[in-house]
């Protein structure tokens, strides 16, 4: 279509589907600063508007063609402005003033502050200043809800995080500061604990402390839950009626790390009246997905060798879950139902269960057999040279030479043994072997019948028996290469003796 070269690389890029915004880099050079440019994205013509560099370099946040930005002013004031860089213009903008939180929102398009305002209660506080939660539409600029916050429920100096649904909003706190989304990662709770994240399958925020819920319509309070440190579910939390915090937990039972207690921790609190439900079990796994099943009324949590059901809501057989329902709840004591849709209602005290199939027993590995080593190839025998006979220096002391025509006798060679008493060693070898590998099959079995955790005198007798077991076979071997070199030497001792006995002639008796 077209090609446009730019300045220095890199370059910012953002815009729509009608114009094209760039932001080059400033080179090496004295007076060098970044460039701004408007391209039009049919045919890549430059477009003629006001410099947007100013309000790019003050972004917060960038929608299409349009530039979100903030300007902190004294006094815990911030100057919030949306710029349109096609006209140079501002959308809207909106001061807000006592600022004293800045939570992260999770829903898109949304700008949420804790600000300080007066109360709309009456009597004696009312017009006091009390912490609210503002949410401001980012698009239009309009204050969705501005609620306030319970005053047990404002903590300084910790991280909060802003979600939704279709009927309430929700300001969660994080204690530990531990950041926000994170992956499977190990985190440290303090005395020695640690957690293990499910970001590897769900997305998820570390959370502790305060879960505060509000009306989306009418920003009227609901319910407060006060959380552990977890892992909150960010997956499908817009379908659940409930909200879910899963994680892996491991605790130390020793001062010397040595021996660790895992377990999987669930927290569910009941999105209609914030009823904070635990359940914890020793089985290790990560959890990977949410299950929803609108015609039981139930969720899942699912992980790779057991599950957790939650029964939320009555079943129905055309699997109708509309969690739009004309029907309104029952009636909550102490707190009326605000404007807007009606939540699904939601079972009491709601039943968990734990699922767990079949346990599978590890198959021990079987240690790898060195190959049998190949015997050395037979020497040929080479026959001896004849010796010339020597003249003795002393003729009486040489024995007088036999007669031509008579053999002196061959006294028998002794018989050769048939094997079997070096054989023994190697049996007896390779039933030693035997029983410790039995030795060791029985110590796996017992180690995967314990319950969960480290125990390092089982861990040091299996590794006892190991050795046991490799020094046993190394003797086996030793043994079998003895064996073999004794069958080749009696073989080649046979093969000499039927060898003289074929050449021993008649026996005579030697003249006197």
């Amino acid at each position: 279509m077209w090609e446009k070269r730019l300045g220095n690389p890199p370059a910012d890029l953002f815009g729509d589907s009608r114009i094209l915004c760039v932001v080059t880099s400033a080179d090496r050079t004295a007076n060098s600063r970044p460039q701004s440019l408007v391209l039009l994205a049919r045919s890549g013509e430059i477009l003629p508007v006001p410099d947007f560099l100013p309000a790019w370099q003050q972004r917060n946040e960038v929608f299409g063609r349009f530039i979100l930005l903030c300007e902190n002013e004294p006094n815990d004031r911030e100057v919030w402005r949306l710029y349109d860089v096609a006209t140079g213009q501002n959308i809207w903008s909106k001061r807000l003033h006592n600022v004293i939180g800045r939570p992260e929102s999770t829903v898109p398009g949304v700008l949420a502050r804790i600000v300080l305002a007066p109360r709309a209660a009456e009597g004696e506080r009312a017009g006091e200043l009390a912490p609210h939660l503002a949410v401001l539409d980012i698009r239009s600029g309009r204050q969705l809800v501005q609620a306030e916050l319970p005053e047990n429920a404002v903590l300084n100096q910790s991280n909060a995080y802003v979600l939704a649904d279709d009927f309430h909003w929700y300001l969660v706190y994080d204690k530990g500061n531990r950041g926000g989304n994170w992956g499977a990662g190990v985190v440290p709770l303090g005395n020695g604990r640690q957690m293990f994240a499910q970001g590897v399958a769900m997305r998820t925020l570390s959370v502790e402390g305060p879960l505060v819920a509000w009306d989306r319509t009418s920003g009227q309070y609901r319910w407060m839950a006060v959380l552990p440190a977890q892992a909150l579910v960010v997956d499908r939390f817009n379908e659940l009626p409930i909200v879910l915090c899963a994680s892996w937990q491991r605790t130390p039972l020793d001062n010397l790390g040595r021996r660790f207690m895992d377990m999987s921790l669930v927290h569910a609190v009941d999105k209609r009246n914030g009823k904070l439900l635990e359940c914890e079990t020793a089985m290790r796994s990560q959890f990977h997905e949410v299950v929803c099943d609108r015609g039981r009324g139930t969720v899942e949590l699912r992980a790779g060798n057991f599950r957790i059901v939650f029964e939320v809501c009555e079943s129905s057989e055309g699997g109708a879950w509309n969690a739009r329902s004309a029907n309104p709840p029952a009636q909550r004591p102490n707190n009326p139902p605000g404007q807007g849709p009606a939540a699904q209602p939601v079972i009491p005290n709601p039943p968990i269960r734990i699922v767990q199939p079949l346990p599978i027993q590890p198959v021990p590995a079987v240690p790898v057999q060195p190959g049998v080593q190949p015997a050395p190839p037979k020497i040929p025998i080479q026959p001896a040279p004849r010796v010339p006979p020597q003249v003795p220096a002393n003729p009486g002391a040489v024995p007088a030479i036999p007669r031509p025509g008579i053999v002196p006798a061959v006294p028998p060679a002794k018989p050769v043994p048939d094997g079997k008493v070096e054989q023994k060693p190697a049996a007896d070898a390779e039933a030693q072997l035997r029983q410790a590998r039995e030795r060791l099959q029985k110590l796996i079995e017992e180690l995967n019948k314990d319950a969960p955790g480290f125990d390092p005198a089982k861990v040091e007798q299996i590794r006892r028996a190991i050795e046991e077991l490799n020094q046993l076979q190394r003797e086996k071997f030793r043994l079998q290469r003895e064996l073999e070199k004794f069958q080749r030497e009696r073989e080649e001792f046979q093969r000499q003796w039927e060898l003289r006995k074929s050449q021993k002639g008649p026996a005579s008796e030697n003249p006197e």
